[in-house]
């Protein structure tokens, strides 16, 4: 299989001009999970509402970030993948499937908006 990727020269020449392309990097993965953990939220199981307000997104780390519930909601993902006791109740990974394009626009906008394309 071949891809064919078009205007990546010129996304590369870009890129090295930028005086801080980590930046620009964080910025779009911020956009990305952040759309990311608002999903998430509006569909975490609400029997409390604390599993909901507990939805949290990570500091960038080594260009990667992390959306799911906090510490203090550990359950989360016991309801996300089941227990040998539970049946799974998945609510991040359909939520991440859905909005999966939308993520990459927001990241996407973000790249165009640092690059002032």
């Amino acid at each position: 299989m071949t891809i064919e990727l078009r205007g990546m020269e010129q996304l590369l020449s870009e890129l090295s001009r930028l005086e801080n392309p980590k930046y620009l990097e964080k910025k779009a993965l911020e956009a990305g999970a952040e759309h990311l953990r608002s999903k998430i939220e509006e569909n975490a199981p609400n029997k409390t509402g604390f599993l909901k307000e507990r939805i949290e997104k990570s500091e960038v780390k080594n260009g990667e970030i992390e959306v799911g519930p906090g510490k203090d909601a550990f359950y989360g993902h016991f309801l996300e993948f089941g227990t040998s006791k539970m049946s799974a109740q998945p609510f991040m990974a359909p939520t991440f499937e859905k909005e999966k394009s939308t993520i990459e626009r927001k990241m996407a906008d973000e790249i165009r908006k640092g690059l002032r394309l």
